[in-house]
């Protein structure tokens, strides 16, 4: 099993406001190649990476702010119209136990995300997956399994985080009216995105996971959603299929059960 110490016993440094950015880690234009772009998402990691083991008072604040971006990304994922702003009011104006309904529901399950310390994160999507209507079944377990294998594995954390997205997301289950929440814009697809960042958090030891992949995976929408394959999904970076396939994963990665 992956375990991490529990939040209460991290230790936040004095309130200081971070560095700034350095100017010449900042994309003017778009990257023209993959090389561009690896280096351009290096440096904002390692700034990130600094940020997050700083662990200033405003981190809290800060994670809830990606969360919620997150769901507005998943929502408009979804075909559905809630921005941020009826997002907020979905999650503040509900009653306690009421249904904040599907867009709500979905800003629940990013809270979830980083709501814990990292060790704590399959109780964690667990809940993401109870709210989100996902039955506990081998498929949700076979997500599991791929997550724990990315980040017990050998490689980068990203590319890590990048395979664990294919694979989960290839372990749909039959949810609510008989759609296939594993699509575009379903429950399994964000819950695939969820254990992405779980294992980015996981491989580069951050005590809390950050809601961070779901804006650039769902960045097509739902102008996308007849396309057959998923987005950011990298011809360089492979996802195997089926059972067969997810051995052969955790057998390259270094990974499996813990």
């Amino acid at each position: 099993m992956l375990a991490r110490d529990d939040s209460r016993g991290i230790q936040s440094l004095p309130a200081a406001s971070p560095p700034p950015f350095p100017a010449w880690a900042r994309a003017v234009n778009a990257p023209d190649t993959q090389a561009e772009a690896a280096f351009l998402a290096g440096a904002a990691l390692a700034r990130l990476d600094a940020v997050v083991r700083q662990n200033p008072p405003w981190a809290g604040v800060f994670r809830r702010r990606l969360a919620l971006s997150a769901a507005a990304a998943s929502v408009l994922r979804a075909a559905r119209t809630e921005d941020e702003a009826r997002l907020r009011d979905a999650f503040h104006l509900t009653r306690p136990g009421a249904d904040p309904g599907p867009a709500g529901r979905r800003l629940l399950a990013w809270r979830e995300l980083s709501a814990r310390s990292g060790g704590h994160w399959r109780k964690s999507f667990h809940a993401a997956a109870e709210v989100l209507g996902v039955p506990h079944d081998e498929a949700l377990e076979e997500a599991i399994e791929a997550a724990e294998a990315g980040a017990g594995g050998h490689r980068p954390a990203p590319f890590a985080a990048a395979r664990v997205f294919g694979l989960a997301r290839r372990a749909p289950t039959l949810g609510a009216g008989g759609r296939s929440p594993g699509g575009r814009g379903g429950e399994g697809e964000l819950l695939a995105a969820w254990l992405a960042d779980a294992v980015l958090a996981q491989r580069l030891n951050w005590p809390f996971a950050l809601p961070l992949l779901a804006a650039p995976l769902f960045a097509g929408g739902a102008r996308d959603a007849t396309s057959p394959t998923a987005p950011m999904e990298p011809s360089y970076l492979p996802t195997p299929r089926g059972r067969r396939g997810r051995a052969t994963f955790r057998r390259s990665s270094g990974g499996g059960r813990k």
